[in-house]
């Protein structure tokens, strides 16, 4: 009897400590997906892709209405190999994000009041057939070479202010309120221009709020191609 009763306990004990075990192990997956689902996604659509996204700040020169800015610009990009489906598109790859964070006058230069034509002259300075502060131009390939595209996905602010002599977006990590595009790109192999393409869907809807407070609107209309060169 001695030996049924220990044996019995022995029993009891090792499938409370299964069942215990298995309690842990439910609500550890449980919490894992549950961090997972909900990452701050206010953070990750109109801020950096990831939070681990290392942020670059390089020195450029911008044109706004014929006049040359030396300016620091403040962005992070990820280059995907191989290409990761788009947030912008369902069917597309893309192979780089970057996403604007900060424009600073740099060697005394002041940016011009106009915040539209600042942000729309950071864009250019990033715009590959632009300044390619990015380096994005040598891997966009010729219209006919397999792949015969490379695929952008660029995130440009809807609401900035100032600070300082900086212009930076605002309101980016409470809403989805930011520009954000996808572009298909090749270089026609006889001329040598590029071919733009804009791959948008309606999971990156334009955003038409007015902004708040001390910031002020600007418009999502840049595109690849379209600028002016520095005179």
């Amino acid at each position: 009897m001695i030996y049924v009763s220990f044996y019995t306990v022995r029993v009891r004990v090792l499938n409370e400590v299964l069942r215990r075990s298995a309690t842990v192990l439910l609500f550890l997956l449980t919490t894992s997906v549950a961090c997972f689902a909900q990452e701050p996604q206010g953070f990750l659509w109109c801020g950096c892709i990831s939070p681990s996204t290392p942020v670059s700040t390089v020195p450029a020169q911008i044109c706004i209405d014929g006049v040359s800015f030396d300016v620091n610009v403040s962005f992070c990009s990820l280059i995907f190999i191989p290409p990761k489906i788009a947030q912008c598109s369902s069917i597309d790859a893309v192979n780089e994000a970057t996403t604007f964070l900060e424009v600073c006058g740099r060697n005394g230069a002041v940016l011009p009041s106009d915040n539209q034509k600042v942000i729309d002259a950071v864009f250019c300075a990033m715009d590959p057939f632009g300044g390619d502060i990015l380096n994005m131009r040598s891997k966009i390939p010729k219209c006919n070479v397999h792949p015969n595209y490379y695929c952008w996905q660029i995130t440009m602010p809807r609401c900035v202010q100032r600070n300082g002599n900086c212009v930076q977006p605002c309101a980016w990590f409470n809403d989805h309120h930011c520009c954000k595009k996808l572009w298909r790109m090749c270089t026609d192999p006889s001329t040598g221009n590029p071919i733009v393409l804009d791959r948008t869907t309606a999971l990156c809807p334009i955003p038409t709020q007015e902004c708040e407070g001390s910031c002020q609107n600007v418009l999502c209309g840049q595109t690849p191609g379209a600028c002016e060169p520095c005179p």
